[in-house]
């Protein structure tokens, strides 16, 4: 599916879809190397590991990251148009932040 309103079923047969699983480039490349005993189970794993790693890493950074709420006001325009202006302003003098 590309999006969860999407429903492939309408559109594409179940066979067409087995058949491109046969040729997915991952499983192929993985099958590739297996054979010429360039990759293994333990490779596998500690990949997985790491990755598992440096995307939970990732998410823990991201999530911790608090913009400042001002700055929604900044880089919008090559000028701060007044009414904009007169909102920042405002919410400023009503510490409408909690700073």
């Amino acid at each position: 599916m590309h999006t969860t309103a999407d429903d492939p079923t309408k559109y594409i047969e179940d066979a067409e879809v087995e058949a491109w699983k046969r040729k997915d480039p991952i499983d192929r490349l993985k099958k590739y190397l297996y054979s010429r005993n360039l990759w293994d189970d333990k490779k596998e794993n500690s990949m997985k590991e790491e990755q598992t790693k440096a995307i939970e890493d990732a998410v823990r950074k991201a999530e911790e990251f608090k913009p400042d709420p001002k700055s929604m006001f900044e880089h919008v325009y090559s000028f701060m148009p007044e009414v904009l202006k007169e909102e920042y302003d405002e919410s400023i003098r009503e510490n409408f932040w909690q700073e």
